[in-house]
């Protein structure tokens, strides 16, 4: 089973939070927890506690939240310590309920017990989850600065990240596709077209593939072995795209954005194929159906070169197949969608010319399968 992450966002128009938005509460719900709670008001104290931290972690939600933990080392230090008070307050509550003949009947205990794993849920979303990503983020940046830096790298974190999750074995492929928009660098820059120069050239689209697309710029990185553990494929990932020169100049400018498509197992090239529609195109039970899907999607992806055979015998011949050249994040329907039919006609027309006839059809502007239907 294939792995396909997409991250594609749209910048955020929230401000992110200040240092006091983001301490007070926190030190305010140890203030709440930190004193001798009784029975009859342990349920409404610990849903009080759990309000004010929901407001902690939703304001670090995000790319606001990541960009204000990033700002200042010393507001996640202090995030930190104000979790792990809270932390110790929530264990004594907790070990308090197991040891003590409580004035409670079992609706209420059953209330309390409900107050206490939410406001638990909600420290460690706060302290496991939006500090220990900003800090990810944080080291793919490696120095760059800039809020469309952060965002960048927030969407590639994301995508390792559900790489990680995804992988069920370690000795299989994963890759990542960025494709950057609005980085400003004037390519022709001796530097820049340095760089450019020495990546462009690889027809085989091999990790570390630098494309220049219309308007922006499409980086490629891949990881494969034969034998290896969980965690090794995004670990080669984050090493190419920390150390990527290039990568961090495209996206320092504040007018940079970015679109981040991943893959993990089955193929073994790495990335082979993300489109907003390819799950629904490849439970299609009949061929023409997934390949007239796959190349009518308003958003197709082809972003590598290399095999797209999860059906291998039914995919031999389709439009999309081993041999294609990649043609990165472009729109298929409808402005190239004469192009895509003469590509499928005659990709089809050497099998069989009802093969041909066929694809011509269902890759009709009229079909019940057209984009406007998908």
């Amino acid at each position: 089973m294939c792995g396909i992450i997409a991250v594609v966002r749209r910048r955020s128009t929230r401000t992110p939070p200040s240092a006091d938005d983001i301490l007070d509460p926190l030190a305010a719900v140890f203030a709440l927890l930190d004193t001798d709670l009784s029975d009859a008001t342990l349920e409404q104290l610990l849903e009080q506690a759990s309000v004010m931290l929901d407001e902690v972690a939703s304001r670090l939600a995000g790319v606001p939240g990541t960009y204000a933990l990033l700002a200042s080392p010393d507001v996640r230090a202090a995030v930190l310590a104000h979790c792990r008070e809270i932390g110790s307050a929530l264990r004594a509550i907790d070990a308090h309920l197991d040891s003590t003949q409580l004035d409670l009947d079992g609706l209420q205990l059953e209330r309390v017990n409900a107050a206490l794993v939410r406001a638990k849920d909600l420290r460690w979303t706060i302290a496991e989850d939006r500090v220990r990503a900003a800090e990810a983020v944080g080291d793919l940046l490696n120095g760059t600065s800039g809020y469309a830096a952060v965002e960048t790298f927030a969407s590639i974190q994301t995508a390792l990240s559900a790489i990680d999750r995804l992988e069920v074995r370690g000795r299989d492929s994963a890759g990542l596709h960025v494709l950057v928009r609005g980085h400003g660098l004037d390519l022709d820059a001796t530097g820049v077209r340095a760089l450019l120069d020495e990546r462009s050239s690889d027809s085989l689209f091999r990790s570390g593939t630098v494309r220049q697309t219309e308007g922006g710029l499409s980086f490629v990185y891949k990881a494969a072995a034969e034998i290896g553990e969980l965690g090794d494929n995004t670990r080669a990932l984050r090493a190419a795209i920390t150390a990527d020169e290039l990568l961090h100049l495209a996206v320092a400018a504040d007018t940079a954005e970015a679109c981040v498509l991943g893959h993990t197992r089955w193929a073994s090239v790495g990335i082979t194929f993300a489109s907003v529609v390819t799950s629904a195109a490849m439970r299609s039970p009949s061929a023409d159906l997934r390949s007239a899907k796959l190349s009518t999607s308003p958003l197709s992806a082809p972003i590598t070169y290399g095999p797209l055979r999860p059906y291998s015998s039914e995919f031999s011949g389709c439009a999309f197949a081993s041999e294609m050249i990649p043609t990165l994040a472009h729109r298929v329907w409808p402005s190239t969608h004469a192009s895509a039919v003469s590509a499928a006609t005659a990709r089809w027309s050497s099998s069989s010319a009802v093969m041909a006839a066929r694809s011509a059809r269902v890759l009709s502007p009229s079909s019940p399968i057209s984009a406007a239907a998908l």
